[in-house]
């Protein structure tokens, strides 16, 4: 495509477009073409004659990586991609020399758009991977504020400040943990939006499973951060039940299928069908959930998970799930329920996971009067026991 029709091609897609920024330039940094998004940045009108030099004239409008990425480009003659802040909104942009048919350099488009709408692929995946971004970026500033409050907390009651140190040291771990993750999803889904032509199905696929299983990742972190905080904030209230503990361990099963299936795990359901508690359902199947799923986790493949009933007395009963997977030395188990040390433990086919899952079971459990007690000894296995009052 010759460069002028280039120019039309963009103007009219940009023209008067509300999230878009689009800026020509011609070979020497002179203004040939602003859209209305860039006009408004650069404080000039349609009328105006532009024939101003955007790296001298409009020093104090304009960012100065984006100046710096503009020279790069005079420069290189190489289309360049980066990310920066516009009215303290991300953008992302893409500087792209256009070449005449002589292959001189005739014009530089700056192209800008918000980070958010940048992601995805086919079918659902561009909304999905904006929706998680959005989410991500949620949580990191509430990370950052909990952070802020728990020093400003430190100052006023230093019997405080060891509990305090303690959380900021969770919020650090998870914000790290989070922006990893953030981090592979934007290099997959880059790759994805760039290379699309290029890749063939095989490659797509492959790259579409890694980004959903991320952003599903992604996605269970956020759920427990915020549940976990919710608790720690006296925000959730239990609604109490008579449930029977059999038919929520099969629910919770169901819903770990793939994962049994995919490590072709022997799960062994013994509860008895009468066993019932007081309890909030939604709650007591996260907890079973969480607890199965890492005891799935940690199991070798081809092996087995057992998971039983224990009455103790009239009043009080104990749900006990069983693994024979790597187990934990005694400096593991004394952390588990430490924020401060909480950390990713790989299972036995190098699933991930953060340790978020059992801290959420634990305070939930706790908020039920239940008591969650773990035994293990390394290269040996796991026995996680619930115990609870008896309806």
């Amino acid at each position: 495509m010759k460069s002028k029709n280039s120019l039309t091609v963009l103007k009219n897609i940009f023209e008067k477009s509300a999230d878009t920024f689009l800026l020509v330039v011609n070979h020497k940094g002179v203004v040939v073409y602003a859209n209305k998004l860039f006009l408004d940045r650069l404080k000039l009108t349609p009328e105006e004659n532009y024939l101003a030099n955007l790296i001298n004239d409009f020093n104090d409008l304009i960012n100065p990586i984006e100046i710096e990425k503009l020279k790069l480009v005079l420069k290189t003659k190489k289309r360049i991609v980066f990310e920066t802040f516009v009215e303290n909104k991300n953008y992302k942009f893409i500087v792209t020399p256009h070449f005449n048919s002589e292959n001189k350099m005739e014009f530089i488009s700056l192209v800008g758009s918000l980070f958010q709408n940048e992601e995805e692929s086919v079918v659902e995946l561009k909304s999905t991977i904006s929706s998680q971004n959005k989410k991500n970026s949620d949580l990191l500033e509430l990370i950052e504020k909990l952070s802020l409050q728990n020093i400003e907390l430190t100052k006023s009651n230093d019997s405080l400040n060891e509990e305090l140190t303690n959380k900021d040291k969770f919020f650090s771990i998870l914000s790290h943990d989070l922006r990893g993750q953030m981090g592979n999803m934007i290099n997959s889904s880059d790759l994805l939006v760039e290379s699309f032509d290029k890749l063939d199905d095989t490659d797509k696929k492959s790259i579409i499973e890694i980004l959903n299983k991320t952003i599903r990742k992604n996605y269970v972190l956020l759920d427990n951060l915020l549940l976990w905080a919710s608790f720690e904030r006296g925000k959730i209230n239990l609604n109490f039940e008579n449930v029977n503990f059999r038919e929520i361990i099969n629910n919770a099963l169901k819903s770990l299928m793939n994962e049994v299936l995919k490590k072709k795990i022997v799960v062994i359901n013994s509860v008895e069908k009468d066993i019932t508690a007081s309890s909030d359902l939604k709650f007591l199947e996260l907890i079973l959930k969480n607890i199965i799923s890492n005891a799935i986790k940690f199991s070798y493949s081809k092996g087995k998970v057992e998971i039983s009933n224990v009455i103790i007395d009239n009043q009080f009963s104990e749900i006990v799930i069983t693994d024979y997977g790597i187990g934990m030395n005694d400096s593991t188990l004394n952390d588990l329920f430490k924020i401060d040390n909480i950390h990713s433990n790989y299972g036995t086919e190098k699933e991930t996971g953060n340790g978020m899952g059992l801290l959420v079971a634990n305070r939930i459990i706790e908020e039920m009067e239940g008591k969650l007690t773990i035994i293990s000894e390394l290269n040996k296995g796991t026995i996680v026991r619930i115990s609870y009052q008896r309806s």
